[in-house]
C-alpha cells in the first residue's frame, strides 16, 4: 500500500529537481502531477518559472506562463499570477539583458493590480546596475585598448623625434656650436 504524493511533495520535487537545473525531471515531475489528478496551483507554476529563469531559458518559462493563463490563472481569477511570478519573469528578463521587455512586463504587473514588493526592486535594480556594470567593463577596456593603441603611437612618435634629435646632435659641434655648411 503506497502512498500518493500530494501538491506539496510534487512542488517540493518540481522546485528541487529546478534549483538543481535539472530541468527536464521538473518538468517529468510535473507531467507526473497532472496524469495523478493533482491539480497545479501557482506555486508550481512559480517554481517552474523561476527555475526556467534562473538558466536563461526564458521561451520556457514564458510557456507556462501561457499554460497558466490558458488553464484559468489569469490575472484577475480566483487562482493568479502573483507578485513572485512577475518578480521571477523580471529577474529572468533583466539577467538576459532585456530590460525594455522587463518594463513592459513591470508595467503590467502594475496594471494587473501587482504591488511590487523588495524582491521585485532587487532584481530591477541589482539586474540593471550589474548590466551597467558590465557595460562600465567593457567601456573601460575599450578605453585601455585604445590607450594602448595611443601609446604606441606615442612611442613611435617619440622614436621619430629621438632620431631626429641625434641627427641634430650629430651636426653640433662638440662645442654646441652648429656647423654651417
Amino acid at each position: 500500500m503506497g502512498l500518493m504524493p500530494d501538491i506539496y511533495t510534487f512542488n517540493t520535487l518540481i522546485d528541487g529537481y529546478g534549483k538543481a537545473e535539472l530541468l527536464d525531471q521538473s518538468v517529468s515531475v510535473f507531467q507526473e502531477m497532472k496524469n495523478a489528478g493533482c491539480v497545479p496551483n501557482v506555486i508550481t507554476y512559480n517554481a517552474l518559472i523561476n527555475c526556467f529563469c534562473k538558466f536563461e531559458r526564458m521561451p520556457q518559462a514564458f510557456g507556462f506562463v501561457c499554460e497558466m493563463n490558458d488553464k484559468g490563472f489569469k490575472p484577475n481569477a480566483g487562482l493568479k499570477m502573483n507578485v513572485i511570478t512577475y518578480t521571477c519573469l523580471l529577474d529572468g528578463l533583466c539577467e538576459a539583458g532585456k530590460m525594455k521587455d522587463a518594463e513592459v512586463l513591470f508595467k503590467e504587473a502594475l496594471q494587473n493590480g501587482i504591488t511590487p514588493n523588495l524582491g521585485t526592486y532587487t532584481a530591477l535594480v541589482h539586474d540593471s546596475l550589474f548590466l551597467d556594470i558590465l557595460r562600465l567593463r567593457s567601456l573601460d577596456q575599450r578605453v585601455e585598448q585604445r590607450k594602448n593603441e595611443g601609446s604606441i603611437i606615442i612611442q613611435i612618435y617619440r622614436l621619430e623625434n629621438n632620431r631626429e634629435s641625434d641627427n641634430l646632435q650629430r651636426l653640433k659641434h662638440p662645442d654646441g656650436s652648429c656647423d654651417k655648411d
